[in-house]
Parts: C-alpha cells; structure tokens; sequence
C-alpha cells in the first residue's frame, strides 16, 4: 500500500424497493467516522475521504440488504499512518424502518442514532473509540441491541430512547459505558453483560425500576443509590435502586452480569 492524493468518493444510496431493510457500515482501516440522520430522501448519503487507494469503499447491495464497505488493512508494510486520510461522514434517512450492523476496526467514531428507525442493532468493534448517542427517541421497537467490544473505549448514550427490548453485550479488556438516560423505558427490557478483565459502567436514570445481578470475581462499585440486596461486600451480589427498592409503576429493566476479574460501576442518577 502507498499513500496518493486524497480522494474523495461519494455515497448516495436511494431506498431500496424491498419490504425489510437492512444496513451494514463497515470500515476496515483505521480513520475517523461521524454517522447521523438527515438524508434526505435518500437511504444513505455523504462522503468518504482516503489516500490510500485500497481503501475505496463499496456499495453493495443485494434485495432489501445495503452494504458501505471498507477492506481490511493487509498489506501495512512501508504505509505511515501518521499522513493518512480516511474519514466518513455519512447521514442516513428515517422514512423506513431498517436493522443496523456496523463493524469497525482502528477507528474514531461519533453515531448520533437518536430518531432513526431502528429494528436491530449490532456493534463490532476492535481497539477503537466509539460514541454513540440516542438523542431522540427511536420510533421503532428495537428488538435486539448487540454489543461486541474488544480492547476498545465504547459509550452509549441515552439507551432509554432506543426502544430496546433486549441488549447483549459482550467485552474484553477494554472501557464500556451503558447510560440508560433519556426520555422514558417504553417497555420492560433485560440486558446481559458478559465480559473478562474490562470494565463497565453501568448508568441508570433514578426513576427507571433497576436490578442488578452480577457474578463473576468483578469488583462492584454501587453509587447513585444501588443498594446490595445479596452477595458479599465489594465483589458480585444483587443490586436495586431507589426506584426499585419503591415499588415504583412502570416497565423495569433487569441486568445479568457475568464478569470474570474486570470491574463495575452502578449509578442511579
């Protein structure tokens, strides 16, 4: 691989003529990816940057299933990474509901998914940085949320407006952060965490219904008002907040946490 000038390739992806949508973004070399809504119109649109000739991205699309897809780097002998070029800026549209896969390596990232209508999501990430926030409650149910985190630095912010009803997340040795913020949980939802030597915070708004179990060798941390109902101090147990402990009317959400020697956080706020 060899640097060249920076080009610049252009996504404009209309709404496919199918009944199920589904998207996967995937970015193989390590660069920088803003995602957002407001295409308008359109299914995908906006703009990829790269100096790297194998880094053009893709568009495939096959039915109602559209890929924006990044090979991986191979071949890095001789490339410096200190002059290269691969940024994505991309917005999507939210007239049809669609499942979202996203894979990304290397990278830095910022998903603003507040507002797109999202039935399934699915995160993969290697040792990368990735926001992703909820700004605006998702006009779909969201049926599965899945996480797949290596040794990376991941946080996602204002679950309660995901509409999901189910989370999996699974981590390695890296930093997640869960905030279940935002306007309101719409129905009951269960998350699972399984993870190793990572650590996760665990963030919950204090008028949500919460309980925490937690097994493992992890280290529990209990602030905002968690409260240990079981289990012995400092290590895994059960954990309610305020919310819970009141009896308190409402959709509640229910955690599994199987961490073997990483650390957790709970906060109620």
């Amino acid at each position: 691989m060899a640097l060249t000038d920076t080009q610049t390739e252009h996504i404009d992806i209309p709404y496919p003529d199918a009944e199920a949508l589904a998207l996967e973004i995937a970015m193989g070399a390590s660069g920088d990816v803003r995602v957002g809504g407001g295409a308008a119109g359109a299914f995908v649109s906006g703009a990829v940057e790269y100096n790297v000739a194998e880094w053009k991205p893709r568009v495939e699309q096959r039915g109602g299933s559209v890929r924006v897809v990044q090979s991986p780097s191979v071949d890095n002998v001789g490339l410096d990474f200190t002059n290269t070029v691969n940024n994505w800026d991309l917005r999507l549209g939210n007239a049809k509901p669609f499942s979202l896969r996203i894979r990304v390596g290397a990278n830095k990232g910022r998903w603003d998914l507040g507002g797109l209508p999202l039935t399934e999501l699915r995160i993969e990430t290697g040792a990368s940085q990735n926001d992703f926030t909820f700004d605006a409650p998702n006009p779909e149910t969201m049926t599965r949320l899945e996480l797949l985190v290596g040794a990376a630095a991941v946080e996602l912010d204002g679950l309660l407006n995901a509409g999901l009803q189910r989370m999996d997340v699974k981590g390695g040795a890296g930093h997640v952060a869960l905030r279940f913020t935002g306007e309101a949980l719409r129905h009951d939802a269960r998350v699972r965490i399984e993870g190793g030597v990572g650590h996760f915070a665990i963030v919950v708004d204090e008028n949500v219904p919460a309980r925490i179990k937690s097994t493992g060798l992890s280290a529990v941390v209990a602030e905002g008002g968690f409260e240990r109902t079981s289990g012995l101090p400092f290590i895994s147990g059960t954990f309610v907040n305020p919310a819970y402990q009141a009896g308190a009317e409402g959709p509640h959400l229910e955690f599994d946490v199987v961490i073997g020697v990483g650390a957790v956080t709970l906060d109620s706020r």
